[in-house]
């Protein structure tokens, strides 16, 4: 399954979700997106959506705009 990680950047996002995330056994079950794992450059999460990812999970812990557009 391909499951795409939206979140805001106003936290320590690689520590505190993309890490535990690649240490998880679910890391190796699934294929997980994390748009900013290896770039702060925009990933078009729109595309992605909408041809290649089965599941959206949305950590919603800090507002920010962007990922209200991409809930959207």
């Amino acid at each position: 399954m391909k499951i795409y990680i939206a979140h805001s950047r106003n936290f320590d996002f690689q520590n505190e979700l993309y890490k535990p995330i690649r240490q998880s056994p679910l890391n190796n079950e699934h294929s997980f997106v994390l748009p900013h794992e290896n770039s702060d450059e925009p990933f078009n999460s729109k595309e992605y959506l909408e041809d290649k990812a089965d599941l959206l999970i949305a950590e919603v812990s800090d507002p920010a705009t962007g990922l209200g557009i991409e809930l959207g």
